[in-house]
């Protein structure tokens, strides 16, 4: 084999990989959060700490999670209105699981209308067997005031 030749059949690390945007809004939601006509997830008006998770499915072992955004909208009628998501990693055990944070979007606290479009740059974290993944999403409301989320997006490179 030429040198020309060895180049191409062997890449460098960085250019095995693909990188993609993987988008979720299949909503695991409780009694607090619903579901919108529009297929967002609504929080309405005056929740305290209301939590609901988005399963992230799809993953292959050997990914490798970079970033995650949350997506949506606040409506906030001049009250406060706060907004969390933590990327989160479950791993099997013999006597419970464990539920650890990859990353976490914290505190996004608004008193004005707001686009949410805010994104964390985590750690690489490689998919392995043994482990799901979730997004725990956390939504305090106040008065005439809520919130849509439209998207979870999770960045990932791929072989």
């Amino acid at each position: 084999m030429v040198a020309k030749d060895r180049a191409n059949y062997y890449p460098d690390a960085d250019s095995m990989y693909k990188d993609e945007t993987m988008i979720f809004n299949n909503w695991n939601i409780n009694s607090t959060w619903t579901n919108g006509t529009d297929g967002t997830c609504r929080l309405a008006a005056s929740q305290t700490s209301k939590v609901f998770c988005v399963p992230i499915s799809g993953l292959k072992v050997g990914d490798i999670i970079t970033k995650f955004r949350i997506l949506g909208q606040i409506e906030s009628a001049g009250g406060t209105v706060t907004l969390d998501a933590d990327l989160r990693k479950v791993t099997k055990g013999t006597s419970d699981v464990t539920d650890a944070s990859i990353g976490a979007i914290t505190q996004v606290s608004k008193t004005a209308d707001y686009s949410v479009d805010v994104e964390k740059d985590i750690t690489d974290t490689t998919v392995a067997d043994d482990y799901a993944y979730y997004v725990k999403v956390d939504g305090t409301t106040g008065a005439s005031t809520d919130i849509a989320i439209t998207a979870i997006e999770v960045d990932i490179k791929r072989r």
